[in-house]
């Protein structure tokens, strides 16, 4: 009886629930971006145009559009997703517990995310498909290359491995980048996960009881999505937790004062 009552709880909570707030889809009205697209150069006023309304900042656009043949299409095209209408199906990662929105069409056929343009190493990446019981936390993964990522995804796991691409599986993403410091300083945070965090077990609390990223080699030190990126940029000096909260979440990542957006598709830009 109690099981029963827990398990039809889990049930409401994850898929009524977490779902009153949706992926964000702009409110703004959709615009002609092609006589921007055709200038010979682009005024800030026309990146702010463009990233209201494709989700890309000034550096996608002008590597999308250094592509003379593609690049104006591709745009369009960035556009139209970012303004068509949204349909998500919750899948499972974790039993009933812990699970994941991806993206459809109408019919509920699965339909990816827009590819993320351009991911440097030390990029963090940054979703809010994924809900626990309800709570809409998200996830979060930091880049290592052009290709790679690292990542811890869930409790039972270990940080791991995985592609940027993957994250076209998610119905909404963000892809940040720490502001005012050197690529050569991004890469540090990028090798040092790489280097001490991957292969640590999932721990949701470490951070509690291993406040910095010195005690990797620590028994009973672990990591969680967020706090991997944490730890990495700890051991550059960078505190990127938004929060007086000592433990890290995709939220405090994407409302960091930081980050700055470089790549935005189903997330409402957050609050200054």
């Amino acid at each position: 009886m109690i099981t029963g009552i827990f398990l039809l709880s889990v049930f409401y909570a994850q898929k009524e629930f977490a779902h009153r707030n949706g992926i964000y889809r702009p409110k703004h009205q959709k615009l002609d971006i092609l006589p921007i697209l055709e200038k010979e150069s682009l005024s800030q006023d026309d990146y702010e145009i463009l990233f209201s309304q494709t989700g890309l900042s000034k550096e996608p656009v002008d590597l999308l559009l250094s592509d003379q043949i593609h690049g104006k299409e591709r745009l369009l095209s960035y556009q139209e997703a970012y303004f068509r209408p949204r349909y998500t199906k919750c899948t499972s990662i974790f039993g009933p517990f812990v699970c994941t929105d991806v993206l459809t069409d109408a019919s509920g056929a699965a339909l990816p995310s827009p590819e993320i343009v351009l991911a440097r190493p030390g990029d963090i990446l940054v979703s809010f498909s994924t809900h626990s019981f309800g709570w809409r936390h998200g996830h979060a993964a930091l880049v290592l290359d052009k290709n790679r990522t690292i990542e811890c995804r869930v409790i039972g796991t270990k940080s791991s491995l995985s592609t940027v691409s993957r994250w076209k599986g998610y119905s909404c993403y963000a892809v940040l980048r720490v502001k005012n410091v050197s690529p050569k300083r991004l890469k540090q945070a990028a090798s040092f996960a790489e280097n001490h965090l991957y292969n640590l077990p999932y721990r949701l609390l470490s951070s509690l009881f291993y406040p910095t990223s010195a005690s990797y080699d620590k028994l009973g030190f672990g990591v969680n999505c967020s706090t991997l990126i944490w730890y990495a940029y700890e051991s550059i000096g960078i505190n990127l937790n938004s929060s007086s909260f000592k433990i890290t979440t995709p939220h405090d990542l994407f409302t960091s004062p930081m980050v700055e957006v470089i790549q935005i598709y189903g997330m409402d830009m957050p609050s200054s």
